[in-house]
């Protein structure tokens, strides 16, 4: 019987955390060196014998795309492949972007249910002309600005904090009350851009954090973090 534990963003975590026998690491291996905590554990588990498997997920090809929009959309392939040719060429094939760039086709009104003919429909004219960018940043930052502006200023606040933070920690540093504060960090959390844990929230990609961040004007970060320092000091 084999027990598998997937654990995943560990190349965050401290040197302590990645040396549980019997974890599974998850790691984006273009983003940790052969330095990292994570790494180490790794070689020293081959040493004392122990088979490792390295499992590399590598982007979704056009086809695969084809076939995700097959799924989603209940059309025959033919029809898909075009747009899952724009849908690459904008995200490169990183599944979290194609999911995100085809949920801002359907926010602005580009791909939407026809009732009469009874199936999905675009026009890839009108998605060349919105002038999608294949930065994943802005792409975010647009997905960020359709949410409600309570909610952007509740991320702009995580962002500063990292990756994640507990509910006691984004508690400490909201004007509001925690119920108000989960109500608006909610709308993230339907829109695919953050993970509620049982105590935390958690971006769900690194480019999520970067564009939330990036709302805050560049002459304002530095009192943002001094905010947020001041709401969490003990004092």
């Amino acid at each position: 019987m084999l027990l598998l534990l997937l654990l995943p963003a560990l190349r965050y975590a401290p040197d302590s955390a990645s040396s549980r026998p019997g974890d599974c690491p998850d790691s984006r291996h273009n983003e940790v060196s052969a330095t990292h905590p994570l790494m180490r554990k790794l070689d020293a588990i081959r040493q004392a014998g122990a088979v490792v498997q390295d499992i590399v997920l590598t982007p979704l090809g056009r086809d695969d795309l084809v076939q995700l929009l097959v799924d989603s959309l209940h059309c025959e392939p033919d029809r898909a492949a075009p747009l899952a040719e724009l849908v690459h060429e904008k995200t490169t094939g990183n599944p979290f972007f194609a999911i995100q760039f085809i949920s801002a086709l359907a926010d602005e009104g580009l791909l939407t249910f026809d009732y009469g003919e009874g199936r999905w429909v675009w026009d890839l004219r009108l998605i060349h002309a919105k002038g999608f960018t294949d930065n994943v940043v802005e792409l975010m930052i647009g997905k960020l600005n359709r949410l409600p502006v309570e909610t952007q200023k509740a991320l702009q606040q995580f962002a500063c904090m990292g990756n994640s933070a507990e509910f006691e920690m984004l508690r400490m540093v909201y004007p509001g009350e925690a119920e108000e504060m989960h109500d608006h960090l909610w709308q993230a959390v339907r829109s695919g851009l953050i993970f509620r844990a049982d105590d935390s929230y958690r971006f769900l990609h690194d480019r999520v954090q970067e564009a939330a961040y990036s709302l805050i004007p560049k002459d304002l970060r530095a009192e943002a973090h001094l905010r947020i320092c001041a709401g969490a000091s003990p004092d």
